[in-house]
């Protein structure tokens, strides 16, 4: 799911993205997400941070509460949002903008790709 108010960037997020190889489903803001995500599962969703109603981090909190399992990763073009909230709790990632498109990509696949059991496995001391 990606959540993003600026018509041309949803656009581009959603062509980069499915040129990877994702399902895309896009959303104007987080009144919108919201919405969508009671409808339908989705593994991950790319949020803008500053959107009109909800903003990302307020998305982040209410999917961190009522769906723990999906990942967060939250876009902004202010340097000192993506500091401020760096080792918060409520998206996996945050991303500024402008980005390189395999910063984006790589931050999905870390969140999307399940743990094999040899990388999960504890060391035994």
């Amino acid at each position: 799911l990606v959540i993003e108010d600026n018509p041309g960037d949803r656009a581009h997020l959603e062509a980069e993205l499915e040129q990877e190889g994702y399902a895309v489903y896009t959303v104007c803001d987080g009144i919108a997400g919201a919405d969508e995500i009671r409808k339908r599962h989705f593994d991950a969703v790319v949020a803008d941070y500053h959107m009109s109603g909800i903003s990302g981090l307020e998305f982040a909190d209410f999917i961190k509460i009522t769906w723990p399992g999906i990942p967060v990763i939250l876009i902004s073009e202010e340097l000192n949002v993506v500091m401020e909230n760096a080792n918060g709790p409520d998206a996996v990632a945050r991303i500024r903008k402008p980005y390189e498109p395999t910063m984006l990509l790589r931050a999905l696949r870390t969140v999307t790709q399940p743990v094999s059991t040899e990388q999960a496995a504890f060391p035994l001391a």
